[in-house]
């Protein structure tokens, strides 16, 4: 992958197991799970919950650095949610766009946009 703006690599380059991304300007962080065959090996870290793995709607962590950076981006913009809402303890999750009906994740983001 190509150096994306806005990401620096936090673990040294060439190892992907273990390897983890900073979000420069909010400090969310993204990690691969350590297993070298893993087929959805990232998942990321909210600042605002560090002991919490955040992974996809669909409770698997993330197939590609690329699906992970644009969803955070999407949190942070305000397209999408971060929510524990239908989640086991010590994981949330990004709600995609189907969830935006769902009274509790549509009152989450009206109060995260207040």
């Amino acid at each position: 992958m190509r150096k994306r703006p806005g990401w620096t690599r936090l673990s040294p380059p060439g190892r992907k197991v273990g390897a983890v991304w900073r979000h420069d300007a909010s400090g969310w962080e993204v990690q691969h799970c350590g297993h070298p065959t893993a087929l959805y090996p990232y998942y990321a870290v909210d600042p605002a919950h560090p002991e919490t793995a955040t992974v996809t709607h669909n409770g698997r962590g993330f197939r590609t650095l690329e699906v992970v950076f644009d969803a955070i981006e999407g949190v942070l913009a305000g397209r999408v949610l971060a929510t524990d809402h239908n989640c086991v303890p010590g994981v949330r999750r990004i709600a995609n766009h189907a969830e935006r009906g769902c009274p509790c994740c549509v009152e989450a983001m009206e109060a995260a946009c207040a």
